[in-house]
């Protein structure tokens, strides 16, 4: 298994960037890169799994349902967790107010809580997919957080109440408790071993129409001034890579003209540090067919991929590297006579477009996706 990757922060310096995690709510992307598919221990739901039977998923996705809505969110920050204050060096917390809005929907033919959240003083949204695998029995957490380059990941089940989700190491532990009868939420994030929470979240219902997250996703257009370029901060965790240049590459909307593959919408996510990949089951804005996540960690140089197939609750996990002409994907948790072998592969054209060389099935098969002039259904 790789090791997972800790993102290691001076206190002056996170004090200046404190404000500048938005969507803290719920914010899988906040600290760590996960590895994906680690299994927690200790984390059963007894009322949910009973013991000797599998979990039934809807059971823990209705559970998530109860969350989707439009919400405001507001709590503090603690940047000593009760220490010292590296600046005054004084001794108890320290707090930060945040706040911001976020609405959550259940899209992906209600497997998937997808979540989009605002965070004051940031121009940037934070998006967090959430859900519930079976081979596991754990709910998950995929987040893009648009300060940090690499896709977060965490997973955990329900204790005493509260939804509980773990980074690989251990080092970052969320508790999420949502009351379905006042439509309120609590969330506390713990780092490391202390027992004094680094974030308190607490979140009410608003009214308001929830927006069609998916929807607008699919009909996002580019705008360069919403891609955060940074490349200021000490940490390369949290800096802009030329690698994220090549998800411009695959934006925009895209087709097989042998109609072999569907038709697929790439858009940039979370100040362009990331590009989602749907893949529709017919050419209009119906339910995906599979979702993808693409990313480029710029303090590990991989790039990352997560795919969700619609005939699959179970979260796929690839790594990347770009050779200047090829970007060849592989399965880092493959046996380890085929880790090095590609499992996905893609080269670029001078104009629009791109060529997948897919071996998931043994066989090679070669898609050349071009543009797509229209994504209205043909009749």
């Amino acid at each position: 298994m790789s090791k997972f990757i800790r993102l290691k922060f001076s206190f002056p310096r996170l004090f200046c960037g404190l404000l500048l995690f938005c969507g803290l709510l719920l914010c899988g992307g906040l600290l760590v890169f996960a590895e994906p598919y680690s299994h927690i221990d200790s984390m059963d739901d007894d009322k949910l799994k009973p013991k000797g039977h599998l979990s039934k998923p809807s059971i823990h996705l209705e559970r998530l349902a109860k969350e989707a809505g439009k919400f405001s969110w507001k709590g503090v920050l603690d940047y000593t967790m009760g220490g010292v204050d590296p600046v005054t060096g004084e001794v108890g917390s320290k707090f930060i107010s945040i706040s911001g809005t976020g609405d959550s929907q259940m899209v992906f033919g209600n497997k998937i809580l997808l979540r989009r959240s605002t965070s004051s003083g940031s121009p940037f949204l934070t998006y967090h997919f959430d859900s519930y695998r079976t081979d596991l029995n754990q709910y998950f957490s995929i987040s893009l957080d648009p300060n940090q380059t690499a896709i977060a990941y965490r997973s955990g089940n329900y204790q005493e109440g509260d939804r509980v989700l773990r980074d690989y190491s251990g080092y970052v532990k969320e508790k999420i408790n949502f009351d379905t009868e006042t439509r309120t939420l609590s969330a506390e994030v713990f780092l490391g071993e202390s027992d004094t929470p680094f974030i308190r979240i607490s979140q009410e219902e608003i009214r308001g129409q929830v927006k069609d997250l998916m929807k607008e996703i699919l009909t996002s257009k580019l705008n360069q001034n919403k891609i955060n370029k940074s490349k200021a901060s000490g940490n390369p965790a949290e800096n802009y890579s030329d690698e994220h240049s090549l998800l411009l590459k695959f934006f925009g909307n895209y087709g097989d003209p042998e109609g072999n593959e569907k038709p697929r919408i790439s858009r940039l996510l979370a100040g362009g540090r990331f590009l989602s990949t749907v893949s529709l089951s017919v050419e209009d804005f119906l339910e995906p067919d599979s979702i993808s996540i693409m990313g480029f960690d710029s303090r590990r140089g991989v790039f990352q991929m997560f795919i969700l197939e619609s005939e699959s609750p179970n979260p796929r996990y690839l790594e990347g590297d770009f050779d200047g002409i090829v970007l060849r994907f592989r399965d880092p948790f493959a046996q380890e006579k085929d880790r090095s072998n590609p499992v996905l592969t893609y080269t670029f054209n001078e104009k629009p477009g791109y060529v997948e060389e897919s071996f998931e099935s043994g066989e090679k098969m070669v898609t050349h996706f071009v543009p797509l002039k229209s994504m209205k259904k043909k009749r």
